[in-house]
């Protein structure tokens, strides 16, 4: 296809519905089965119809990049390592592993990421050292925590990602909101207290979490320490059941935000 005279705006416009990914989709850590699982469609194909469509779309298409395999996170790798301008677009990570090595060079080329999520259910078998290296390159303003499994992945893996995580927070001047997981497990504190760390900094001004259920242990977390302003909880409010919850912390009250029906 030949090059067209559109102007950039408007091709932004077309182009943006196919390539953007909603914020729902992003940051959904609401069971097992990824939300891109089913993604068919490589939208990289927009990117070979034409040099205008080429040069409008690629910071479209890096604007929120998910990574769920090794060999996903090797080619993004490889593409940065090439064109080191490319990381500039990255804004929004979501990494569903740790992926090895390869996440040393994702994370250092990708100066802007302004939110990223970080599963918790790592393999023995899945590296995590390109994340222990590479997270403190970044300084998002969002930290998304994605962990489904019953029993905490207790291996050397697991427990490297989170002392990596520990070890890159207090370098993260900008955070300001954390998303925590479906399950609310308890982090091995033998280990590591992320959500020390966390609490230490002293930034948090916004909690998301899955139910109410989990909103009165994880506002003592933070309540004393953070200049909390919001706790989002991705639930509706059920009257009977979240004022006995609410009632337990009565500085609940007035951060609790609800998603709607």
């Amino acid at each position: 296809m030949s090059d067209n005279s559109l102007p950039d705006e408007i091709i932004s416009e077309i182009l943006s519905p196919a390539l953007q990914v909603p914020d729902e989709e992003f940051s959904d850590v609401s069971s097992r089965v990824s939300p891109f699982a089913e993604y068919v469609e490589p939208p990289s194909a927009y990117l070979v119809v034409c040099k205008s469509w080429l040069r409008v779309a690629t910071p479209l298409l890096y604007k929120v990049v998910v990574l769920r395999s090794k060999a996903q996170a090797k080619a993004l790798a490889q593409v940065l390592s090439k064109n080191p301008d490319l990381g500039q677009f990255i804004k929004r990570l979501r990494l569903e592993g740790g992926y090895g090595a390869p996440m040393r060079t994702i994370l250092r080329s990708s100066p802007h990421i302004s939110d990223i999520l970080v599963t918790l259910d790592v393999l023995s078998s899945d590296s995590t050292v390109g994340l222990y290296d590479g997270l403190e390159c970044i300084s998002p303003r969002r930290l998304i925590l994605h962990d489904c499994c019953k029993k905490p992945c207790e291996n050397k893996q697991a427990f490297k990602l989170l002392e990596g995580l520990e070890k890159a927070i207090p370098k993260w001047q900008r955070l300001t909101t954390l998303e925590l997981p479906v399950t609310g497990r308890r982090y091995p504190g033998e280990k590591v207290n992320l959500m020390g760390t966390i609490a230490r900094e002293g930034r948090l001004q916004t909690l998301v979490v899955r139910n109410v259920y989990a909103a009165p242990s994880t506002y003592r977390m933070f309540k004393n320490r953070c200049p909390l302003q919001r706790i989002q909880v991705n639930s509706s409010f059920d009257k009977k059941h979240d004022s006995k919850m609410i009632a337990k912390e009565p500085g609940l009250k007035g951060l609790l935000r609800y998603k709607e029906r």
